[in-house]
């Protein structure tokens, strides 16, 4: 195991998942992997879940895996395919995958990092890092709150093993499989997050919030990943980095 440098903490336990649709892969997930190589360590795992067929040119620096494989996601998508609409708001279909992702990814880390596929690392990703944008000893996860906006950013979580993270996400799952999420205003994975979240806050665990002080929409680049990690979230930042006008949904 690695030694942080001036102290005698072991290295962070951490892996990161991601997962993109075929077009996604094309137009932005293929660039988050290469820059995953180039900034993050060698050690922490990346698990990338694929729609439809692996990519030709997969990656040997992430494992794998099908998230068509997952029955749980299959049973979701052919209940409520029907309710989709152009509504953001109202497409649990469109919003679920990432979901199913985390939740199926394997739990062999102390801390497991969700980074949305459009995201693209842009300097070396250390363990002080890791230890910023993870959560703390007793806190269940980390997150991007927008106290100005109706909920969360989702672009980036993490959990911790240590601390309920990943009890956090088996609730995150039923909260889908049950149907649960309907009961919400907004159908999409972060207002479940959301509301997962609040619910384990009652019941004592704690979250990590990393952009303390941010205002407005855009927090991702207030946060403390802003030095590191951007994300071109929306079609119009997409058609400026990727040169691609992305269709909502794609």
């Amino acid at each position: 195991r690695r030694i942080c440098e001036g102290s005698f903490q072991m290295a962070m336990s951490c892996a990161v998942v991601t997962t993109f649709s075929p077009q996604g892969y094309e137009v932005y997930g293929r660039h988050f992997i290469e820059t995953f190589t180039e900034f993050w360590p060698a050690d922490v795992p990346l698990y990338a879940f694929y729609e439809g067929e692996k990519p030709a040119d997969a990656s040997e620096r992430a494992t794998w895996i099908s998230l068509d494989a997952d029955r749980d996601r299959s049973k979701f998508m052919a209940a409520h395919k029907d309710i989709e609409t152009g509504d953001y708001r109202k497409c649990p279909v469109r919003f679920c995958h990432k979901v199913y992702a985390m939740a199926g990814a394997p739990r062999t880390t102390g801390h497991l990092i969700w980074l949305d596929s459009d995201c693209e690392t842009v300097a070396p990703i250390t363990d002080a890092v890791l230890r910023k944008i993870c959560a703390d000893p007793g806190q269940a996860g980390a997150f991007l709150a927008r106290p100005q906006a109706r909920h969360s950013e989702t672009g980036f979580l993490s959990f911790n093993k240590n601390n309920c993270g990943y009890e956090f996400l088996d609730e995150l799952r039923r909260f889908y499989n049950s149907g649960e999420l309907f009961i919400l205003s907004e159908l999409h994975d972060s207002m479940a997050f959301d509301c997962v979240r609040r619910r384990f806050e009652r019941a004592g665990h704690r979250f990590k919030n990393i952009c303390p002080d941010s205002k407005g929409l855009s927090v991702f680049s207030q946060s403390y990943l802003k030095d590191h990690i951007k994300h071109h979230k929306g079609a119009g930042r997409k058609e400026r980095k990727y040169g691609h006008h992305m269709i909502p949904g794609e």
